[in-house]
């Protein structure tokens, strides 16, 4: 079985993989460029810390209220800002995940700030002289299994959402809104539904992935993690169910394979770790020119040059 270690890191790549997913029904499929995804899951992670941690209540009923907290947050936010166009929604969505940091970081008396939260427990135990203890099983392995399922269902349903009448008329509102709303098509309506619905499964995948980390700190909500799971998109292709689950888990499994498991020389694996986002910038802008759709988008390689045809003027 997987150690502590590796149960971690792959908990941190599945839980950026729903993320991703999430955010290719957000963008790949309606449209809506949401750069706000690390506020939607930071109040998932936090929120769950704060009512365990500091008012200790029980962990299933915590995950439910701050993803129920998240919804009405992102009805609310959407509500505003789904209208306007798409650099003012990527502003806002930016400008609301600068708005939790800061509460994370200065709201010290119920996330005590710079110094952490703390740790939230696993909302279950395995026995060392249990069965599935005997067999191998660890708190953490389990539960890592849990959340390799929930992302699955994601993707499973991220898989059927095109083909689906309601996925149509969203690929149909990103393509032309005006056309769909001067069909009947009540496009705001829809698109406020889409986003209120996959911002509160990113604040549920942030309440789930609690218990993973050693200690909740405000570094966890900085905007690296909208970054990455924005550059794992585009790297496996936005309009592709599995776009962000392979792109993410390409370069989740790449970096820490080059950092934790090559024999490198030391200064090697300091500038990936200094450079990690330079390196996925550069990986970007190379995929862009040779591959602009993604690993798995359609190739759409550029047309032929036809000369224009020769006429008896042009020897003139």
């Amino acid at each position: 079985m997987l150690g502590n270690f590796e149960t971690l890191v792959l908990s941190g790549i599945f839980i950026a993989a729903g993320l991703a997913t999430l955010l290719h029904i957000q963008f790949g499929i309606t449209g809506i460029v949401n750069f706000g995804i690390v506020g939607f899951w930071g109040l998932g992670i936090y929120g769950v810390g704060v009512l365990t941690i500091e008012y200790e209540i029980p962990w299933i009923i915590s995950v439910v209220l701050i993803t129920l907290i998240t919804a009405l947050i992102a009805l609310v936010l959407g509500w505003f800002v789904l209208e306007l166009d798409s650099q003012a929604i990527l502003v806002s969505t930016l400008a609301f995940a600068t708005v939790v940091y800061q509460l994370v970081e200065n709201a010290t008396g119920i996330t005590q700030g710079a110094k952490g939260l703390g740790t939230i427990k696993f909302p279950y135990k395995i026995e060392r002289d249990s069965a599935l203890a005997e067999a191998g099983f660890t708190t953490q392995f389990t539960y890592l299994l849990i959340i390799v399922a929930i992302v699955a269902v994601i993707v499973w349903y991220a898989r059927r959402m095109r083909g689906q009448p309601f996925g149509r008329l969203l690929v149909a509102i990103s393509g032309n809104e005006r056309l769909a709303r001067s069909l009947g098509k009540p496009t705001f309506r829809h698109k406020l539904v889409v986003f209120t619905i996959t911002s509160a499964a990113m604040g549920f995948l942030g309440a789930i992935q609690g218990p993973v980390q050693q200690f909740l700190t405000p570094a966890l909500v900085l905007p690296t993690l909208t970054f990455t799971v924005w550059i794992g998109l585009v790297l496996g292709g936005k309009g592709h169910w599995a776009g962000g689950l392979v792109g993410v888990v390409i370069l989740g499994l790449t970096f820490q394979i080059f950092i934790n498991y090559l024999d490198l020389p030391r200064e090697w694996v300091k500038f990936m770790q200094q450079f990690e986002y330079v390196v996925y910038g550069a990986l970007l802008v190379i995929l862009i020119m040779l591959r602009p759709n993604g690993l798995l988008g359609t190739y759409r390689p550029k047309p032929p040059k036809i000369d224009a045809p020769s006429t008896p003027e042009a020897g003139r």
